[in-house]
């Protein structure tokens, strides 16, 4: 979703974006449901559930793989600007938007805490993300969108058991 290529939309980054949170939030249910799974067997069903949890987990490595090399382009495109666009407000002032880019990027960044794998966490640990995020912020008080999904972000963050 995040080519190279400057002459990619951004109705088309938006799309990819969408439905990589989609698959990021499948994953992460699936995960759920397979550790309430553990949970409810008992001992005989321990070996049948063991085998099919390695072969989910070969089949989930390249998802896993993929999402924690691409942590810092994802980070990157947090600074990339918003269309050129300036708005005025009902009492005269201009200001440029977020951008729908921008705020489904940040809502990926939640969806990768969520995961809460380590690899992820800790390349995300490594980056900016949490900063720019915070500048984002303070660049764009009025985003109501923004602001909700920075608050889930830092109340992830600071809940976390790691």
């Amino acid at each position: 979703s995040f080519a190279e290529i400057e002459e990619e939309s951004q109705a088309s980054q938006n799309a990819a974006l969408s439905v990589l949170n989609h698959l990021v939030n499948l994953y992460n249910d699936k995960t759920k449901d397979l550790e309430k799974k553990k949970g409810l067997n008992d001992d005989e069903e321990d070996a049948t559930l063991q085998q099919s949890d390695a072969e989910d987990e070969s089949s989930e490595k390249p998802l896993i793989e993929l999402l924690h090399s691409n942590v810092r382009r994802v980070v990157n495109f947090l600074e990339t600007s918003a269309p050129a666009v300036e708005l005025e407000t009902s009492y005269d002032k201009k200001f440029v938007p977020l951008g729908h880019l921008r705020l489904r990027l940040v809502e990926l960044i939640f969806n990768l805490l969520k995961l809460n794998n380590p690899s992820i966490l800790h390349a995300l640990a490594e980056t900016e993300a949490f900063a720019k995020i915070a500048r984002l912020m303070v660049d764009y008080p009025w985003n109501n969108f923004l602001q909700l999904k920075a608050i889930s972000i830092f109340e992830e963050v600071f809940e976390s058991e790691d």
